[in-house]
This record gives structure tokens, C-alpha cells and sequence, in this order.
């Protein structure tokens, strides 16, 4: 899945809108949300409390982004009901596991 396609996605999913050249409108902004910029950054935060995600970085692979529903009694993932993605870029890894939960992949 390509950045754009990415955007697209992900502002459908947040009911944002969207823009050619992949911005989306974030709190009356229009955002590349794929930047290292204080206002991507600023979103993904708010997304990564929202969905309760975990971002842990991978040494030079880049970030692993969890989305775990449930947990077992020691407080681990139970991963058959789990989303990971992993990805360089942090914001790339948050989106792409917030469009797995939404698919149920």
C-alpha cells in the first residue's frame, strides 16, 4: 500500500478529509500526516491513545506498532487477537495498524 492509498484509508477510517497530494484535515489543518512534523506527530499521539497502541522501536528495521484487544492474566498480548505492523517510519507503522484492526487482518 502506497502513501496515498495510506491517507485515503486512514482519513476514511478517522472521518477526516482528504486531499490529492495526501493531506488530510486534521482539526481545521490540512496535514501531510507521512511528515516528521509537529502537527503529524501531534495527530498520530492522539491516534496512537485512541486505539491504545503500542510503538516500540526495532533497532535499525524501524517501529512495531501494536494493536492488542485483549491480554492474558501477566498483563502479555494475547497475539491471536492481536495487529502488528512494522515499518521505518513511525506514523507510516501507526496507520497501517490502525487499517489491519479495521479490516480484521
Amino acid at each position: 500500500m502506497n502513501d496515498l492509498e495510506i491517507c485515503k484509508r486512514i482519513a476514511a477510517i478517522e472521518g477526516n478529509e482528504y486531499e490529492d497530494g495526501e493531506l488530510v484535515r486534521v482539526g481545521g489543518q490540512w496535514v501531510n500526516p507521512m511528515l516528521d512534523n509537529v502537527l503529524a506527530n501531534a495527530w498520530c499521539y492522539s491516534l496512537v491513545l485512541d486505539y491504545n497502541i503500542e510503538l516500540s522501536p526495532i533497532l535499525q528495521d524501524g517501529w512495531l506498532a501494536t494493536i492488542a484487544d485483549k491480554y492474558d492474566n501477566n498483563g502479555n498480548i494475547n497475539h491471536e487477537d492481536c495487529h502488528q505492523r512494522l515499518d521505518i517510519n513511525p506514523n507510516r507503522a501507526i496507520f497501517l495498524v490502525i487499517i489491519a484492526a479495521h479490516k480484521g487482518a
